[in-house]
């Protein structure tokens, strides 16, 4: 399977969830975003592990029914090569047995000896070639009057075999090219007693074009093989032919290495010796009795052949999943987005003025009660001013609603570029707002408001082509005690800016209980 693809749609599962989840700021939201988002990977990375064990599972499952497939063939294949080998050394059983019964008579001559053979070789389809070699290695026809030598096979191990006491007997040398029939042979021979002539060795040599058909109508289609081995490693027959390989020794291979000094049959995994680099399943036998060793491979790319394509079929089933599956969350999340700043949106509305962008009464309160119980912690003090514009109804009659409007938002343009982040600044009716100053003491309080007071008076609002001069009343107070009620801190304010009215407008007036009650200041 291409890991690529599973490891591709988690990054996108993170980039198209994670990046959404991250833009909502309201805890509850973004905790039910991050369940699905999670939940989601789990269920991507779920979907990929049930993936990946089926895919395990059926390639071995595969490999497993093809090794049982290429083990019966291996023994079809055992059973057909033990028969024809055994059906050569009764041959060539039968023709000692016949040569004892005319000692005295020159096998090389000898024509009842030669029709004798002529029989058994027409009962086995003419595929086999006999020769009868002498002490020297020279190789002759059965039944040749004249005698003459025909080849020379000294050296040969079919020759040598004979001569070895372990090894005398029936034996299958190395394939050669046969001079006599100008094929490549597989030689079998086994010894004569010694007699007329100076004969030692009947040899009957397989043409590789009667084995090698029948391992190509049976080997596994397209790129196995079937082949014939000697004990010692040397590859006797093979089909597909391949004539480079035929006679080459392999006894260094895995097989013979690892596994057939342990066990005289099995199926293994291991590479083909003409292509290194290819994975295979090899079934080997060894044949009681016969040093011969069939095998039977099929590369595993042969046997993976219909898994590809289940392996396909998954991985478009997987992204199919995975996509639907991202697809949902991505929408859910994004859904919990826009409910996010929809909320957002609406709790804005409720807490702030639609005008001015500031504070509205009720948001006040709150941050106001806060601040209030903050002062017993902390041991500070804050301070309250309550602002008023000047002769705000006249602007409405003589200029309009729309200009009393942008008057308004002047004014709220004053406080927040005068106000620090902590303080608190809200609308709490039409031309009525109040500022709450935490760690702020009165005297400190009526700085800023005059401040505030001349930063108003001296810019004034321009609507449409009327310039409206503007002023603000501002009443001061303050306390250090947190068991003041907001209400009275706000009344001590009013009343302050009620004096600040009444005398005159355009001016602040501090009530601070701390320093002396009812003690106002006025300022031009």
């Amino acid at each position: 399977m291409k890991p690529a693809i599973p490891r591709l749609t988690s990054a996108l599962g993170n980039v198209m969830l994670f990046g959404l989840i991250r833009k909502i700021d309201r805890p509850g939201e973004y905790q039910a975003a991050r369940i699905i988002g999670f939940s989601t990977i789990i269920a991507v990375a779920t979907i990929w592990l049930i993936a990946w064990v089926m895919l395990i599972e059926t390639r071995a499952q595969a490999i497993s029914t093809k090794k049982a497939d290429i083990e019966r063939m291996t023994r079809v294949v055992e059973e057909q090569t033990r028969n024809q080998f055994e059906l050569i050394e009764l041959f060539l059983d039968m023709i000692v047995s016949h040569y004892q019964q005319h000692y005295a008579l020159d096998p090389r001559t000898d024509l009842e000896l030669a029709d004798f053979v002529n029989q058994l070789t027409r009962g086995l389809g003419d595929s086999i070639h006999v020769l009868l070699v002498d002490r020297e290695g020279k190789a002759y026809h059965i039944g040749d009057p004249d005698a003459r030598p025909v080849a020379n096979l000294a050296g040969q191990d079919i020759i040598t075999a004979q001569a070895d006491p372990e090894k005398r007997g029936f034996f299958v040398g190395r394939p050669y090219f046969d001079p006599v029939t100008g094929l490549w042979s597989l030689p079998t021979s086994i010894a004569l007693p010694a007699g007329t002539g100076g004969i030692s060795t009947v040899v009957a040599a397989i043409p590789l074009v009667g084995p090698e058909p029948l391992f190509e109508a049976g080997r596994p289609k397209p790129y196995g093989s079937i082949a014939l081995f000697s004990r010692d490693g040397t590859l006797l027959a093979r089909a597909p032919v391949d004539r480079e390989i035929v006679g080459r020794s392999f006894e260094q291979n895995e097989m013979w290495r690892d596994h057939l000094p342990r066990q005289s049959r099995g199926v293994i995994e291991t590479s083909d010796p003409s292509r290194p680099s290819t994975e295979e399943l090899l079934s080997y036998a060894a044949l009681d009795g016969f040093p011969l060793v069939v095998a039977v491979t099929t590369p595993v790319t042969d046997v993976l052949t219909e898994w590809r394509h289940f392996v396909g079929m998954i991985l478009r089933g997987g992204a199919l999943l995975t996509t639907v599956a991202l697809f949902l969350a991505h929408h859910l999340i994004y859904r919990i987005g826009q409910l996010c700043q929809t909320r957002n949106e609406l709790e804005k509305m409720a807490q702030t003025d639609s005008l001015t962008g500031l504070s509205n009464r009720r948001q006040f309160r709150e941050k106001a009660t806060v601040e209030l119980a903050r002062l017993s912690r902390n041991r500070s003090c804050l301070s309250l001013l309550s602002l008023d514009l000047d002769h705000f109804k006249a602007i409405n009659d003589n200029f309009g609603h729309a200009a009393g409007d942008a008057a308004l938002v002047h004014f709220s343009n004053v406080l927040r570029s005068s106000l620090r982040i902590s303080d608190i600044a809200a609308r709490i009716g039409g031309e009525e707002f109040t500022i709450l100053l935490p760690d702020t003491t009165p005297s400190n309080a009526w700085i800023l408001a005059e401040r505030i007071r001349r930063a108003v008076a001296s810019v004034p609002v321009y609507h449409n082509d009327d310039k409206i001069q503007v002023t603000v009343s501002i009443g001061v107070t303050g306390t250090s005690d947190a068991s003041t009620p907001l209400d009275r801190l706000l009344e001590k304010a009013d009343k302050a800016l009620y004096q600040a009215k009444e005398t005159g407008r355009n001016r602040s007036v501090v009530h601070d209980d701390m320093v002396e009650e009812n003690t106002l200041r006025n300022a031009d």
